[in-house]
């Protein structure tokens, strides 16, 4: 009994429940729209920024709480409305503003507080052009909050 017991406790059974647990957390996608992001990398790079949000929001599954957005130096909430095969609105056609860091991540904050979870990941997808970071602005950022940076800038 002991050695299946030990036998047990090294397969560490307890890895698969906080590994679905995690993955099934709520998130917010923040997508980049600034000026930069028109420059074209095989495409825009607004549309590489759309794909890998797309990749975020598809492999995560169907029950999970997601929110998302476009934003510059202003925040630009995503419509659920979208044809039919599609997950995300298209991607703006022209795009003009400056990069407010600051602004998208506090809308972000304020998306995952508003649910019932604490917690939850938010998903900041950029070409990392501009700072637009005013630290002031934002606080103390809460730990249970992950923040994931995607770059999609020149390779």
């Amino acid at each position: 009994a002991a050695i299946c017991l030990l036998a047990v406790l090294f397969a560490r059974p307890y890895l698969v429940t906080s590994e679905r647990v995690a993955a099934r957390e709520p998130f917010v996608v923040l997508v980049d729209r600034s000026a930069t992001m028109q420059l074209q990398v095989s495409g825009r790079l607004v549309e590489r920024a759309r794909r890998k949000a797309e990749e975020i929001v598809r492999s995560a599954g169907n029950g999970v709480s997601w929110d998302g957005a476009d934003f510059d130096h202003d925040v630009w909430p995503w419509s659920r409305e979208t044809t039919a095969g599609q997950v995300l609105p298209a991607a703006p056609a022209n795009l003009a503003g400056g990069t407010s860091y600051s602004a998208a991540l506090a809308w972000g904050l304020d998306r995952l507080r508003s649910g019932t979870m604490r917690g939850g990941r938010l998903h900041l997808i950029t070409d990392l052009q501009r700072s637009g970071i005013d630290v002031e602005d934002l606080g103390t950022w809460p730990g249970e909050v992950k923040v994931e940076i995607h770059d999609v800038g020149k390779d």
